[in-house]
């Protein structure tokens, strides 16, 4: 058994070359218009509260307002599916993790107490093409939410929102 001092630097090692190719939040501006990841970060009670428990479903829960500009929301989901597409995403119990393009921001949330899965980019972007395919008929739109899965078949909520929303 690994010293507890060993394990947690092992741990950060591992941590930071996940995220290496990442471009870190706050190095980025909206106006940027480059793919951002964040996360994974814990959900939080008030996070919990807000959002709706999920069901099975292939059909998205839309959104009102008019935050995302829509060919953002396009270019995110683009990157996602296109570049890379096969990367996963760790999602610990109880987390969420997010992506940002311009306007759009892909928030993928894992609502399980106990069990941690992974999320592909292909996935989260499969989520992002649903909701604006079923709820964005305008340049601009409000998002909405999709239920995906992690690479252990669990559920994971796939919520696209304006950038200025936290996930």
């Amino acid at each position: 058994m690994l010293p507890t001092k060993t394990l947690l630097s092992l741990l950060a090692a591992s941590a930071s070359l996940v995220n290496a190719a990442a471009v870190p939040a706050a190095a980025a501006s909206p106006d940027d218009n480059v793919l951002v990841l964040e996360g994974p970060f814990p959900i939080n009670a008030t996070t919990l509260e807000t959002r709706s428990s999920s069901i099975l479903s292939k059909r998205a829960d839309c959104y009102t307002g008019s935050g995302i500009n829509t060919p953002d929301l396009t270019e995110l989901a683009r990157q996602l599916q296109n570049d890379n597409p096969d990367q996963l995403t760790y999602l610990p119990a109880l987390s969420w993790t997010a992506w940002t393009y311009g306007s759009a921001r892909t928030c993928v949330y894992n609502n399980y107490v106990y069990d941690n899965t992974h999320v592909k980019r292909w996935e989260a972007g499969w989520g992002s093409v649903s909701v604006k395919n079923q709820c964005c008929y305008t340049p601009y739109c409000g998002g909405g939410k999709q239920q995906g899965h992690g690479d252990s078949g669990l559920a994971v909520d796939i919520v696209v929102k304006p950038v200025g929303q936290g996930c």
